[in-house]
């Protein structure tokens, strides 16, 4: 057996404990160059999962390396902001990918349109809110989904279209869309009540965003991380695991792990999805899931310890 199907084999015994327990549906993948394994559990083949925050590295990193923004500074193409002025003057892209634009985690922009239909109009309310939102104190690392959506707000700014129609056009990846481009919406796992996007701030942004709001199945993935592996290697492995050594948790958009003196590189999704590759080998992981049925996204459920176990093995196997 190959080393390859061996690992898969173990995935799946993982994947398997959280069913029922932890997750309603799930999805596993182990590949690389010339293979892909992948499974389905209690839902069809090739379903699509809300893969959440993975979205800002698939679209939001892809979309800065393409377009080739990394050392503009993002105020440059929005209004003059409310809050924080001098601060914000200098914000870069790259600020934004390594988290450490001083934006706050989270804020529930959807609060102030929740009375309207999701619309061009909520849509950009919550893009200016975003960008006028006091910043956090200092110059810590603090993992934002408002910084890319100011992101988003930039880029469209920048591109002159809007960041769903820039990531086809430049990424083309097969069976990974937003929501409001997937034809079958009976392929689409829930991760509430009702097939729509999870992330709330996304889903009156119309469920476009850089944030959150992408839709993806194994087979998706798999696509753009051989993608990422073939346009990128040289760069993660040399510039990338020098500042996870040096210290640093985040690299142009990815987050990394570290195991068995190992880095990977790759992102975790709030709905229970998640994937991580081992540039080294060129070997990927990934697990989808719908963990968060049925929490909405106003009162996401705490994602259980065990859970959080389940998936983190999955990830070792790539270290071992």
């Amino acid at each position: 057996m190959s080393s390859l199907k061996k690992m898969f084999q173990e995935a799946l015994d993982i994947s398997r404990e959280g069913l029922g327990k932890f997750y309603p549906a799930c999805a596993v993948g182990i590949g690389d160059f010339y293979g892909l394994y992948e499974k389905y559990f209690e839902c069809a083949d090739n379903s699509f999962f809300d893969v959440a925050s993975i979205t800002k590295p698939i679209v939001g990193s892809n979309l800065v390396l393409k377009l080739d923004l990394l050392n503009n500074e993002v105020a440059e193409l929005l209004p003059e902001p409310k809050f924080d002025y001098d601060r914000k003057m200098k914000i870069k892209v790259a600020d934004i990918l390594k988290h450490s634009a001083g934006f706050v985690a989270h804020y529930p922009l959807f609060e102030s349109v929740e009375n309207m239909e999701p619309s061009y109009q909520t849509r950009s309310i919550i893009m200016n809110e975003a960008w006028n939102l006091q910043l956090g104190e200092g110059n810590t690392i603090v993992y934002s989904d408002i910084g890319f959506i100011v992101l988003t707000y930039y880029i469209e700014n920048k591109a002159k279209k809007r960041v769903d129609e820039l990531f086809y056009s430049y990424m083309n990846f097969r069976d990974m869309f937003y929501l409001k481009d997937i034809s079958d919406k009976s392929k689409v796992v829930p991760t509430s009540y009702t097939t729509r996007v999870h992330d709330e701030n996304s889903y009156y942004m119309m469920g476009v965003s850089l944030h959150a709001g992408l839709f993806s199945n194994i087979t998706g993935l798999a696509e753009a991380i051989r993608y990422i592996i073939q346009n990128f290697k040289e760069m993660f492995l040399e510039k990338g695991m020098n500042e996870i050594h040096g210290g640093e948790r985040f690299f142009l958009g990815f987050d990394s792990f570290v195991h068995n003196g190992k880095i990977l590189f790759g992102h975790l999704g709030f709905t229970g999805c998640g994937f991580w590759i081992d540039f080294q080998s060129e070997t990927y992981a990934i697990f989808l899931s719908n963990r968060v049925f049925p929490s909405t996204g106003r009162n996401p459920s705490q994602a259980p310890e065990g859970f959080m176990k389940i998936r983190k093995r999955i990830w070792q196997l790539l270290c071992e």
